[in-house]
């Protein structure tokens, strides 16, 4: 189960770019899969363009350290 999520970033390929936060958000081990939902400012909405979305999960943390992996989502917004 994911203990933290962190480094929370949005690009779209007209060059909009969001970073919601950079330090890890602790989840506290989530024993169903962990949801969240952030918002961007509608005037930052990409527009028939290709949008990216990266996080870093974290999990077996051990005080401060973790393993972890970067993740993406590449998506189309209409």
């Amino acid at each position: 189960n994911p203990q933290a999520i962190g480094k929370l970033e949005f690009k779209d390929d007209n060059g909009d770019r969001e970073y919601f936060f950079y330090k890890p958000l602790w989840v506290n081990e989530q024993s169903t899969t962990y949801n969240s939902l952030w918002t961007i400012d509608h005037n930052d909405k990409p527009s028939n363009a290709w949008a990216d979305v990266w996080a870093t999960v974290y999990w077996a943390c051990q005080k401060e350290n973790c393993a972890s992996e970067y993740v993406h989502l590449r998506v189309w917004a209409p």
